[in-house]
């Protein structure tokens, strides 16, 4: 390794709250690195996609097993590898999310998100056959470097997502009001539980709103696709309700734009059902 490139390792365990560490720890050298506030953004979630990868596939949720992160900060990149401790994939075997037929699917964008987000994106088979991650974004050019020794952490818990959610009827038309982070774990479980009470209670047109959800994740919008397709089951009807500039960016990037019908006024998505 060169004398210039500073390493950090991370021993994660197999746990939810290791998702929210790992992108915690990612941001803040990215942030000490100098990268603006748009792509610490895009590093810190294509970081919590690779661990979440490795938490539900490469481990399956496994407590006995470990995740491996490594952040390298080098002249002129900054690369994150994960590593789990599973069977490993290989990457040309993996469905195209932005496929026609692929796109009501509830997982499979974490990979695409990652390789949409960095720079570089690879994967490989690591030493002990599990997956490894390879991640690599470019230093920006004018920033403020600050020097980290070689360090070893050993971690997992304490890292915690609040999301709220809460229904007003107008009408036949219910109207979700969701505020935080629609993410792995409590944000999407959320979503779902809410979605599917409604149904279950006869509710068949329903408005997602968005205002104040500044962050989701591929869990996140898995959890989106499924109350569409469980709505739309349901003979009902799902949009879309003012959706931030980070939401609306997944949404498009992940063509989702196809799928949901996504209104920014109120009073127009409600008199726009059937």
């Amino acid at each position: 390794m060169s004398a210039k490139t500073q390493r950090i390792e991370v021993t994660l365990e197999t746990l939810l709250e290791s998702v929210d560490l790992a992108e915690s720890i990612s941001m803040r050298i990215a942030e000490a690195a100098g990268f603006s506030e748009e792509e610490l953004h895009k590093i810190g979630m294509a970081v919590r996609e690779g661990v979440i990868n490795a938490y539900n596939y490469g481990n399956q949720q496994d407590r006995r097993k470990k995740i491996l992160m490594t952040i390298e900060l080098d002249p002129e990149n900054m690369t994150v590898r994960v590593v789990d401790q599973g069977k490993g994939f290989e990457l040309h075997e993996i469905p195209n999310p932005l496929d026609e037929e692929n796109l009501l699917r509830t997982s499979g964008r974490g990979l695409f998100l990652m390789r949409a987000f960095m720079d570089q994106f690879d994967v490989h088979t690591a030493p002990g056959g599990g997956a490894e991650l390879v991640m690599i974004k470019k230093l920006p050019r004018e920033r403020f470097r600050q020097r980290y020794p070689p360090t070893r952490v050993e971690s997992g818990r304490g890292y915690s997502v609040a999301i709220q959610a809460t229904c007003r009827q107008i009408g036949d038309v219910s109207i979700l009001d969701f505020s935080g982070k629609i993410t792995l774990g409590e944000g999407s479980a959320l979503l779902r539980k809410t979605v599917r009470g409604l149904i279950d209670g006869g509710q068949k047109k329903i408005i997602i709103s968005l205002y104040d959800v500044d962050y989701i994740d591929s869990s996140g919008i898995g959890e989106l696709v499924s109350a569409y397709t469980t709505v739309k089951n349901a003979s009902g009807e799902l949009k879309l309700l003012h959706l931030t500039k980070r939401v609306h960016d997944i949404l498009q990037i992940t063509r989702l734009f196809t799928v949901f019908d996504v209104q920014s006024d109120e009073d127009t998505a409600i008199h726009a059902f059937r």
